[in-house]
């Protein structure tokens, strides 16, 4: 059975790769020249090897770290990603949860690392204890109270949560994970995160989890090589067939589309049975996302691999959220290098990238004054439609189409989750699965989902 892949973002490699588990043909097409997508490797001049922007990976990412250890093996991933116990800390010294133990994830050991948390009242661990309780009864019971309609904001004020809570917890998780602010974010996929995070009984599954290397070596290159691909291949038609799909005119039994909203809408658009689909991909909205990599004079260890600005002090002048330090976490870093991510950053202005660089450098020194680092260069990727607005009641697409030989993959999809990794890489196995009915000379390998 050949299998036709248009896109290679980690939907499309996820889709490729299950495709090679399962022994079905696939030739991938994209209109780049590298794997990866918006998750990609960047070469810069000055700075080195870097990706189109700071990623992490959690523990949770079940699909993603299974799907890698078969393609690469466990060591090679282990020796890919930094494993670090949760750890959320602000610049300022003023906010910190840690979890000391990656082997444990019980709701004692939770209870206690959340009692040990700097910054928090008494109320305030309660009240978060007490949410956390909730959502692990309603799951052990199979029954989410998840109301569509509401945003981030109000379901957290329902669940009568601190303004210390939602300050120093629960909003910069809502902006790390969906990319949305919390006054319009879906507080169903919101649910969604913490059920598979923060109260699972998996061990290790709030870990996080810092790539040593670029994104593209960490698995997109390596499954890249193992299929046949058609780089700077601007697909122009999709066509179905009686008995198949043309993709510009190449036979296949069947393809996955594996493309943004924007880009999937200009292919279906000739197709009759799609305009159902055509109609629903106009709702989606998209947000940016800004990473601005400095290179400094000297590396000054931050107090932790990654630190959290003050969510409640955000403003004109406060513009990251978050700083990592690159060094710690980074096989072979060139140089003392850190790394400002910038979420829902539309609205970002800067007139060069060192200019924002010392700006971000100051923001830094604001809430710590004995850093004395210097910019010695500076490089911004803004990824201009990083995420689709994870706003309540948007309806997104299953797998699924009106055509049983054409599947849609991309963390936009019915997936579950806001748009991370691991929902491109689940998209993808899924989309596999549906066009694996229509052959009948065996199954599918068993791949949980």
């Amino acid at each position: 059975m050949k299998i036709g892949i248009v896109g290679a973002g980690w939907a499309g490699l996820a889709a490729a790769s299950e495709c090679l588990a399962n022994n079905l043909e696939v030739t991938l097409f994209d209109a780049s020249h590298a794997p990866g997508g918006r998750a990609r490797a960047v070469h810069d001049s000055e700075l080195g090897d870097l990706d189109n922007g700071q990623h992490l990976l959690i523990g949770a990412y079940r699909n993603t770290l299974s799907i890698l250890n078969r393609d690469l093996g466990h060591q090679h991933i282990a020796s890919s990603l930094k494993r670090l116990p949760l750890w959320l800390q602000s610049v300022d010294g003023q906010f910190r949860i840690r979890h000391r133990a990656t082997q444990s994830s019980s709701t004692l050991a939770n209870a206690m690392v959340l009692l040990a948390a700097k910054g928090l009242s008494l109320k305030d661990k309660w009240q978060i204890s007490a949410l956390l309780w909730r959502l692990r009864q309603a799951r052990t019971a199979n029954h989410q109270e998840k109301p569509n309609r509401l945003t981030v904001t109000q379901w957290l004020s329902e669940q009568q949560q601190t303004p210390q809570a939602c300050r120093w917890l629960w909003y910069p998780l809502c902006l790390a994970t969906m990319n949305t602010k919390p006054d319009q974010a879906s507080a169903v996929l919101f649910q969604n995160v913490l059920q598979d995070s923060l109260i699972s009984n998996e061990p290790g599954a709030i870990d996080l989890l810092l790539p040593t290397k670029t994104l593209s070596d960490l698995w997109p290159a390596h499954i890249a090589k193992r299929i046949t691909t058609r780089w700077g291949h601007v697909v122009r038609e999709i066509k179905p067939q009686a008995n198949g799909v043309l993709i510009d005119g190449n036979q296949f039994d069947a393809c996955v589309l594996a493309v943004p909203p924007n880009s999937l809408a200009r292919l279906i658009t000739p197709i009759a049975p799609f305009e159902g689909l055509l109609k629903g991909l106009s709702e989606f909205q998209f947000r940016s996302i800004a990473t601005c990599y400095v290179s400094v004079d000297r590396h000054q260890p931050l107090p932790a691999p990654l630190l959290m600005f003050d969510h409640g002090k955000l403003g004109s002048d406060i513009q990251a959220q978050w700083v990592f330090d690159r060094n710690a976490f980074m096989g072979a870093s060139p140089t003392a290098q850190l790394a400002f991510v910038i979420s829902c950053a539309d609205g970002l202005i800067k007139d060069n990238d060192l200019g924002l660089a010392h700006s971000l450098l100051a923001q830094l020194k604001r809430d710590w004054p004995t850093y004395t680092g210097k910019v010695l260069a500076a490089r911004c990727y803004q990824e201009k439609r990083a995420t689709f607005a994870a706003l309540p009641d948007l309806v997104r697409p299953k797998c699924e189409t009106p055509n049983p030989r054409i599947a849609l993959a991309g963390d936009w999809t019915d997936t579950g989750y806001p748009a991370v990794i691991e929902g491109a890489v689940l998209s993808g196995i899924k989309a596999v699965h549906h066009l694996a009915r229509l052959r009948t000379d065996q199954t599918l390998t068993a791949q949980s989902l």
